[in-house]
Parts: structure tokens; C-alpha cells; sequence
């Protein structure tokens, strides 16, 4: 299945980069050799959730998809739509999972670390994993129909987001990392945050 390829490619490729960053060219040895442990921690997980996980959910949205040929006016649109759907559905699920105690334990497991890493994006429970990542990212393009050129760019751009940006320490927003730090805060999207008054005042950078 192509969509599979691409979605675990990107996922390499984002915790690559940030393995890069986080271990081979850290100067701190003491820093990198803790990143390292970090990640041979979590590489059994992560890989479970990516591979196998990842591999049964496409395998079930591919029944809902019709793939539309590319559309210079519509794939955009359908890009744009799915964004949106996937940030509001993370959101959603995101806050489901925190607040109702019978579910609630499948998520915790993501939060086992104060200071994620890229790779620990993907470092949750099976059950959690399929519902909180992978149908908010996955169900709208796929019942759009959406191309594969489109569907890639928002594969890539949905994995980028949640891997580097959202999971690593390499920008100057907390946004997430702080939702890890203080757990009932900064459930999703900022703006989303910011709507339902959920967001953590205080996102600056803070030294490890």
C-alpha cells in the first residue's frame, strides 16, 4: 500500500533527524548518551505502533478510499480540510483520553516522560496510538479521496509536525512539551487551546 510506505518513511526520516540531532551530533557527551538510552527504551513501542499498528490502520481506511485524480483547485482545498480536521479530531480525542478514567490509562503511557523525544512521538499504548494519531490523521483524506501527490504532502507535513515540532526541543515553542510537563494543558492546536481555554499561559523555551 503506497499510503503505509509513505507514512512509515516519514516516520523514519523525522526520528532519523532528530537521532541525528539528539545523539551523533551532540556535543555533550554525558546528554547523548542519556538520548541515547532514551531511545533504545522506546524503539520496541514506537516500532509495534508504526509498523504493525500503522499497517492496520491503513489496511482498514483503504476500504473507505477512492482515490480522485489530482485537481489543481480541489487538492488544495482537500489538503486544507484535512489539516483541519485532523487538528480538531486530535484535539477531541486527545482530551477524551485524558479525562475519562476508563481510557484514560491507555494514554498515560505517553506521558511516562516529562521531556519527550522525536522518536516518543509514537511511544503509546497500541489502543491509543490507532485512536489518537492515526484517525484524526488518516480518516478525512481517505473519505475525501484524496490524490497520492496530496495525500503524501499531508502525511509528511502531519508526521514533521508531530515528530519535530511538536515532540523535540529544537524550536522556540513549548506548546506541547509543556502539555507533558503540566498533562491538563495544551491538548491540541493552539488556536484550539486558546478557543476551549485550555492553554498553558507560559510556553517560552525553559532549559532542561
Amino acid at each position: 500500500m503506497y499510503i503505509y510506505w509513505v507514512y512509515v518513511l516519514s516516520y523514519i526520516a523525522t526520528s532519523g533527524y532528530c537521532f541525528f540531532k539528539d545523539y551523533l551530533f551532540n556535543q555533550n557527551t554525558e546528554e547523548a548518551k542519556i538520548c541515547l538510552e532514551k531511545y533504545k527504551r522506546a524503539l520496541p513501542l514506537v516500532s509495534l505502533n508504526v509498523f504493525v499498528v500503522g499497517y492496520g490502520g491503513v489496511y482498514l481506511f483503504y476500504k473507505l478510499y477512492d482515490e480522485q485524480p489530482f485537481h489543481i483547485l480541489l487538492s488544495p482545498l482537500k489538503f486544507m480540510i484535512s489539516i483541519f480536521n485532523a487538528n480538531v479530531l486530535f484535539y477531541v480525542i486527545h482530551r477524551i483520553f485524558h479525562n475519562f478514567s476508563a481510557i484514560s490509562k491507555y494514554h498515560r503511557v505517553h506521558h511516562e516522560f516529562k521531556e519527550p523525544i522525536g522518536l516518543r512521538a509514537a511511544y503509546t499504548h497500541p489502543i491509543d496510538y490507532f485512536f489518537g494519531n492515526m484517525v484524526p490523521l488518516g480518516i478525512t483524506p481517505f473519505l475525501l479521496g484524496v490524490d497520492k501527490f496530496t495525500f503524501t504532502l499531508i502525511t509528511f507535513f502531519s508526521i514533521h509536525r508531530t515528530v519535530i515540532e511538536e515532540h523535540s526541543n529544537y524550536n522556540t515553542s513549548r506548546h506541547h512539551l509543556d502539555h507533558h510537563k503540566y498533562y491538563n494543558c495544551n491538548y491540541g492546536a493552539s488556536w484550539l487551546d486558546r478557543y476551549f481555554n485550555t492553554m498553558r499561559k507560559s510556553t517560552t523555551k525553559e532549559i532542561k
